[in-house]
């Protein structure tokens, strides 16, 4: 799963961020301080590369190489 990685005002002053589940935490943002339009953004930009990847994914499914390359991957 993806992580927004937001660096929060106690976590900063040790030099750093947190990775926060944005799906699980989406009601938390204040209190990580995690801006709603930065949370609508990257929500956003995960749509936009599912409907991009949509095409290549029908093509995997059906390829028959793809399948035989996976099954020697996991060999």
């Amino acid at each position: 799963m993806q992580y927004y990685t937001a660096s929060t005002p106690s976590v900063s002053v040790r030099g750093g961020g947190q990775n926060i589940n944005l799906i699980l935490n989406i009601f938390n943002l204040a209190r990580n301080d995690i801006e709603p339009d930065a949370a609508i953004d990257y929500i956003d930009r995960a749509i936009a590369v599912y409907k991009s990847n949509r095409a290549a994914s029908v093509i995997r499914v059906i390829n028959p190489f793809f399948w035989i390359s996976v099954a020697f991957k996991y060999r």
